[in-house]
């Protein structure tokens, strides 16, 4: 028999951990987002990014012990600028890729009027 079962005033475990340790790996998928920005991992950012969406819904669904309250605080604005910047990165490549995406449709555009005028001296 679990213990729950035994005691009904204990509910189950979470899943997540004590507050310390959720807030502790919720710092660590901010950092590791970072890490991912700067590798342009994209694919790996973004699903780094669902999961720790998902451990910030659940850790705020519960109280905040009143000692971590001011540091979570000052660790949400700091995941706010870190999330803007890594923001500013995507923005960033994209527009790398636009730019090179014009750069190589003009490259096949040059291509194709070369093929057309050797096609017009093989006459």
């Amino acid at each position: 028999m679990s213990n729950s079962a035994k005691n009904p005033e204990k509910s189950a475990p979470d899943p997540y951990g004590e507050p310390r340790g959720q807030w502790q790996a919720i710092q660590k998928m901010s950092q590791q987002l970072q890490q991912k920005a700067r590798q342009r991992a994209w694919e790996e950012l973004l699903a780094l990014q669902k999961e720790r969406e998902r451990a910030l819904a659940h850790f705020f669904r519960h109280d905040i012990p009143a000692d971590m309250a001011a540091g979570i605080a000052a660790d949400v604005k700091a995941m706010i600028e870190s999330d803007r910047k890594i923001q500013e990165e995507i923005q960033a490549h994209q527009s790398s890729l636009m730019q090179e995406s014009v750069h190589l449709k003009k490259l096949q555009q040059r291509s194709r009027s070369y093929q057309a005028m050797n096609k017009l001296s093989d006459f």
